[in-house]
């Protein structure tokens, strides 16, 4: 709620959106506060906030209940997080396009979870727009990185 509402102040300063790094600044300083703050309860969770740099760069930042924030290219929090970002940081490319980011997504989740289209929800974000994808596309999806696993195994043996 804070942050929405320090999302509206800046827009009514600044005639313009926040950026996902003021407002990751923003996050960090308000659970930090909160950490060291007597008789208010600190935030117990991390989070991963997406959005665009002034220059119209998406990018994703975690931010701690220390206070600390990173920019990251891709990240992956919570439980088999470490699972999660050794994939993302083994099979990361720079200049990806949407799909082989979303296929990079999902691989790197199906890692730690059954693979199947009813363990995840996808979100896709642009500059214009926040959407999700149907279940059929990610039925597609999980088909094809299925197959592509089946294959890899049977090369493999």
């Amino acid at each position: 709620m804070q942050a929405r509402l320090e999302c509206q102040r800046y827009y009514l300063n600044m005639d313009e959106p926040a950026p996902v790094d003021y407002i990751a600044k923003y996050v960090a300083k308000v659970q930090q506060k909160f950490t060291h703050r007597g008789g208010v309860r600190p935030f117990g969770i991390a989070t991963l906030i997406a959005g665009f740099k002034n220059n119209k760069e998406i990018c994703i930042y975690q931010t701690e209940p220390s206070g600390i924030y990173a920019a990251w290219k891709a990240q992956a929090i919570g439980k088999n997080a470490k699972v999660v970002q050794e994939f993302l940081e083994k099979n990361y490319q720079e200049n990806m396009d949407q799909n082989d980011c979303l296929l990079l997504a999902l691989k790197a989740i199906f890692e730690v979870v059954e693979l199947s289209s009813k363990n995840v929800e996808v979100a896709i974000l642009t500059e214009q727009d926040l959407s999700f994808i149907d279940e059929q596309q990610i039925n597609e999806l999980v088909d094809l990185i299925d197959k592509e696993r089946t294959k890899k195994s049977s090369q493999d043996s």
